[in-house]
């Protein structure tokens, strides 16, 4: 469609900050890794928030149940569910992907106490953006990330939803992995659940995902010009906001270097 062109157009200066971003080359030791995965973590976890309340808007999740008004961006976001939500973990078993990031951080020897912990206390009563400023277990430099995802959860709209999960996801992450990849040193060890965790996010992105957070846009966007228009500020602010965690990031591994250069 054109006016998906017209949005991939809109979109690729941001795009392209992220794939010519420092931050995936800076991860070269394992005492970088973890500070990285601790921090990234929390995006992991939203992405599945992301996700279910586009299930819950699209699908008939509610009781009663309510037939979904589109079977196709049912059938969808079901598949994509599937596979985020229970995926093969390697072994013959099936974990989320949330849950692989976790098992990883653990093998890498990264500290899971801030993400375990904000799980173990989040309540589904009340829960608002308030919430996640008031958490003493986020990390600071990842509040405006999770911010910027919950409040176009909030805004209820599936064209916003979805074009979030498209661009600033989907679509954006096996390229910006694959360059997270190949920065992690071969002869390390305890990076092998991480490799795993990289690769099969990198092959069912690019090959499925993608291809099908492509069909929910358009799906959901059809010929109307504001649904678009929608779509676009949805992505611009979700690239913007994974551009601006990455710039932090970066900034955060080069003052702890050069902290443990003084020591």
């Amino acid at each position: 469609m054109t006016e998906y062109r017209d949005l991939q157009w809109a979109v690729e200066p941001h795009r392209s900050r992220i794939y010519n971003h420092q931050l995936p080359s800076m991860l070269t030791d394992t005492i970088r890794l973890r500070v990285f995965m601790e921090h990234h973590v929390f995006a992991v976890w939203d992405f599945m928030s992301l996700l279910k309340s586009l299930q819950i808007l699209a699908t008939g999740s509610d009781v009663p149940w309510i037939p979904a008004s589109n079977s196709r961006v049912c059938r969808i976001v079901n598949e994509l569910v599937l596979e985020e939500e229970s995926d093969s973990d390697g072994t013959g078993g099936f974990a989320s992907h949330f849950d692989l990031y976790r098992s990883a951080m653990r093998v890498v020897g990264a500290d899971t106490t801030s993400i375990d912990s904000f799980i173990k206390n989040l309540s589904l009563d009340g829960f608002s953006t308030d919430t996640l400023r008031e958490s003493a277990f986020i990390p600071r430099l990842v509040l405006p990330f999770l911010e910027s995802t919950f409040r176009i959860v909030y805004s209820g709209d599936t064209a916003a939803i979805a074009s979030a999960l498209a661009f600033g996801r989907e679509t954006l992450l096996p390229d910006a992995f694959e360059d997270i990849l190949n920065e992690i040193r071969p002869e390390d060890e305890t990076a092998e659940q991480f490799r795993y965790y990289l690769s099969r996010h990198i092959e069912l992105d690019r090959h499925e995902h993608s291809v099908m957070a492509r069909e929910l846009v358009e799906e959901i966007c059809g010929d109307d010009q504001q649904l678009w228009e929608t779509a676009s500020d949805a992505a611009i602010t979700s690239l913007a906001a994974r551009c601006r965690l990455w710039d932090q990031l970066a900034s955060h591994l080069a003052v702890a270097d050069r902290l443990s250069l003084l020591i």
